[in-house]
């Protein structure tokens, strides 16, 4: 992507530091550091490999990111800039839309947390647009702030029903509770068993023809999200003793 005004050369695409700066601030670019030198800074290097330039150089460092784009039918516009949206059960915020294609900066935070770093094109995720106030809740409270990620290690149909049974990193195993709620790529569900690596759940048919757990396969990656009462009970009494 490039800012408003970019003047081309051969090699290198100029813009202005403001251009810049705008552009950082629209795309939702954390900017970690940035140094500017210009005509004063003779000796510098960025003024070496530039001896000719008059203008000012500035020098950017950003935590590396990834820029995706969904195309999807959920009804948005470019009135709802700065939306958060779930994706896959990640609070991503709406950065772009232009012909029904959504555009999410995820940082490097978001990546090393999620199922995000191994995503590839036609991955199909589920979405879903923020809770409004007044509206009836179904289900439970989810952030959007993925804590781990757990692999399918087996699925079976029951009857009309699937059972999903997932690993999950020793770490988090803690925090399963049975008959408790669980965010598993969005998805509002509820813990049926505690296994010894991770745990189950049943999915009902609606549920399952309406999601992307009608795509997945054993040893597939989801986004987990545990349940946030759990996590502050647990925070609670651990800073108690």
């Amino acid at each position: 992507f490039m800012p408003h005004n970019w003047y081309d050369t051969p090699n290198i695409h100029f813009c202005t530091v403001k251009d810049f700066d705008l552009m950082c601030v629209e795309k939702s670019i954390k900017v970690l550091n940035k140094t500017v030198v210009n005509l004063e800074h003779q000796g510098s290097l960025a003024m070496k490999l530039f001896p000719n330039f008059l203008g000012e150089i500035a020098i950017y460092q950003i935590p590396k990111g990834l820029n995706i784009f969904v195309k999807s039918n959920l009804k948005v516009s470019k009135k709802d800039m700065g939306l958060s949206v779930a994706c896959d059960g990640v609070c991503l915020t709406l950065i772009s839309f232009k012909l029904k294609l959504m555009e999410f900066y995820l940082s490097k935070e978001t990546l090393v947390r999620s199922k995000f770093q191994y995503l590839k094109i036609k991955d199909v995720i589920n979405l879903e647009l923020p809770l409004k106030y007044g509206t009836k809740i179904s289900g439970h409270i989810c952030q959007g702030h993925i804590d781990t990620i757990a692999t399918v290690t087996n699925i079976k149909k029951i009857d009309k029903a699937y059972l999903f049974e997932f690993k999950i990193p020793i770490k988090e195993r803690k925090n399963l509770i049975e008959k408790a709620s669980i965010c598993v790529n969005g998805i509002s569900l509820t813990i049926s068993k505690v296994s010894k690596k991770g745990f189950q759940i049943w999915v009902i048919p609606h549920t399952y023809n309406e999601t992307n757990l009608s795509t997945i396969k054993k040893n597939d990656l989801v986004n987990i999200e545990i349940d946030i009462l759990s996590k502050y009970v647990r925070n609670y009494f651990n800073a108690k003793k």
